[in-house]
Protein backbone atom coordinates (compact mmCIF):
# COMPACT_ATOMS: atom_id res chain seq x y z
CA UNK A 1 0.00 0.00 0.00
CA UNK A 2 2.87 2.29 0.37
CA UNK A 3 3.11 2.52 -3.42
CA UNK A 4 -0.51 3.68 -3.63
CA UNK A 5 -0.05 6.20 -0.84
CA UNK A 6 3.18 7.48 -2.37
CA UNK A 7 1.74 7.71 -5.88
CA UNK A 8 0.78 11.36 -6.48
CA UNK A 9 -2.10 10.30 -8.73
CA UNK A 10 -3.71 8.42 -5.86
CA UNK A 11 -3.70 11.46 -3.64
CA UNK A 12 -6.12 14.37 -4.00
CA UNK A 13 -9.11 12.16 -4.97
CA UNK A 14 -7.68 10.42 -8.01
CA UNK A 15 -8.45 6.98 -6.63
CA UNK A 16 -12.08 8.01 -6.13
CA UNK A 17 -12.16 9.46 -9.64
CA UNK A 18 -10.83 6.18 -11.08
CA UNK A 19 -13.50 4.25 -9.23
CA UNK A 20 -16.24 6.58 -10.55
CA UNK A 21 -14.94 6.35 -14.12
CA UNK A 22 -14.82 2.55 -13.91
CA UNK A 23 -18.38 2.46 -12.55
CA UNK A 24 -19.53 4.73 -15.38
CA UNK A 25 -17.82 2.52 -17.97
CA UNK A 26 -19.52 -0.54 -16.50
CA UNK A 27 -22.88 1.26 -16.61
CA UNK A 28 -22.29 2.16 -20.27
CA UNK A 29 -21.31 -1.44 -21.03
CA UNK A 30 -24.59 -2.70 -19.55
CA UNK A 31 -26.49 -0.10 -21.56
CA UNK A 32 -24.72 -1.16 -24.78
CA UNK A 33 -25.47 -4.82 -24.02
CA UNK A 34 -29.16 -3.97 -23.51
CA UNK A 35 -29.16 -2.03 -26.80
CA UNK A 36 -27.56 -5.00 -28.59
CA UNK A 37 -30.23 -7.34 -27.20
CA UNK A 38 -32.97 -4.94 -28.32
CA UNK A 39 -31.39 -4.65 -31.80
CA UNK A 40 -31.39 -8.44 -32.03
CA UNK A 41 -35.09 -8.52 -31.10
CA UNK A 42 -35.85 -5.85 -33.70
CA UNK A 43 -33.94 -7.77 -36.37
CA UNK A 44 -35.90 -10.90 -35.52
CA UNK A 45 -39.18 -8.99 -35.69
CA UNK A 46 -38.14 -7.49 -39.00
CA UNK A 47 -37.33 -10.93 -40.43
CA UNK A 48 -40.71 -12.24 -39.29
CA UNK A 49 -42.46 -9.23 -40.82
CA UNK A 50 -40.65 -9.81 -44.11
CA UNK A 51 -41.81 -13.41 -44.07
CA UNK A 52 -45.39 -12.35 -43.33
CA UNK A 53 -45.18 -9.69 -46.02
CA UNK A 54 -44.14 -12.35 -48.52
CA UNK A 55 -47.15 -14.43 -47.54
CA UNK A 56 -49.39 -11.38 -47.87
CA UNK A 57 -47.96 -10.67 -51.31
CA UNK A 58 -48.85 -14.19 -52.40
CA UNK A 59 -52.34 -13.82 -50.95
CA UNK A 60 -52.80 -10.49 -52.73
CA UNK A 61 -51.76 -12.15 -55.99
CA UNK A 62 -54.29 -14.93 -55.42
CA UNK A 63 -57.00 -12.37 -54.71
CA UNK A 64 -56.14 -10.50 -57.91
CA UNK A 65 -56.26 -13.75 -59.90
CA UNK A 66 -59.62 -14.66 -58.39
CA UNK A 67 -60.99 -11.20 -59.13
CA UNK A 68 -59.92 -11.58 -62.76
CA UNK A 69 -61.63 -14.95 -62.93
CA UNK A 70 -64.79 -13.48 -61.43
CA UNK A 71 -64.71 -10.65 -63.95
CA UNK A 72 -64.47 -13.18 -66.78
CA UNK A 73 -67.31 -15.20 -65.30
CA UNK A 74 -69.34 -12.03 -64.90
CA UNK A 75 -68.70 -11.11 -68.53
CA UNK A 76 -69.88 -14.58 -69.55
CA UNK A 77 -73.04 -14.21 -67.49
CA UNK A 78 -73.65 -10.80 -69.07
CA UNK A 79 -73.50 -12.45 -72.50
CA UNK A 80 -75.96 -15.08 -71.29
CA UNK A 81 -78.27 -12.36 -69.98
CA UNK A 82 -78.10 -10.50 -73.30
CA UNK A 83 -78.92 -13.68 -75.20
CA UNK A 84 -81.85 -14.39 -72.90
CA UNK A 85 -83.06 -10.81 -73.23
CA UNK A 86 -82.89 -10.78 -77.02
CA UNK A 87 -83.78 -14.45 -77.58
CA UNK A 88 -87.05 -13.62 -79.33
CA UNK A 89 -85.27 -11.26 -81.72
CA UNK A 90 -82.50 -13.76 -82.36
CA UNK A 91 -84.97 -16.57 -83.02
CA UNK A 92 -87.05 -14.37 -85.32
CA UNK A 93 -83.95 -13.23 -87.20
CA UNK A 94 -82.67 -16.79 -87.52
CA UNK A 95 -86.07 -17.96 -88.74
CA UNK A 96 -86.19 -15.18 -91.34
CA UNK A 97 -82.72 -15.99 -92.61
CA UNK A 98 -83.50 -19.68 -92.68
CA UNK A 99 -86.76 -19.05 -94.49
CA UNK A 100 -85.07 -16.75 -96.97
CA UNK A 101 -82.63 -19.54 -97.86
CA UNK A 102 -84.82 -22.63 -97.61
CA UNK A 103 -87.85 -21.35 -99.52
CA UNK A 104 -85.89 -20.57 -102.70
CA UNK A 105 -84.03 -23.88 -102.43
CA UNK A 106 -87.31 -25.81 -102.11
CA UNK A 107 -88.77 -23.92 -105.06
CA UNK A 108 -85.71 -24.79 -107.16
CA UNK A 109 -85.83 -28.40 -106.07
CA UNK A 110 -89.51 -28.89 -106.90
CA UNK A 111 -89.21 -26.91 -110.08
CA UNK A 112 -91.46 -24.08 -109.14
CA UNK A 113 -90.85 -20.53 -110.13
Amino acid sequence: MSNIENDPRMRNGWAEYQRLVLAELERHNKLIEAINVRIGEIQLSQALLRQENGKLGKLEQRIDDNEKRLDKMDAGSQIDQAIAKYRKWLLSGGFLILTAVIVPVIKLFFGGS
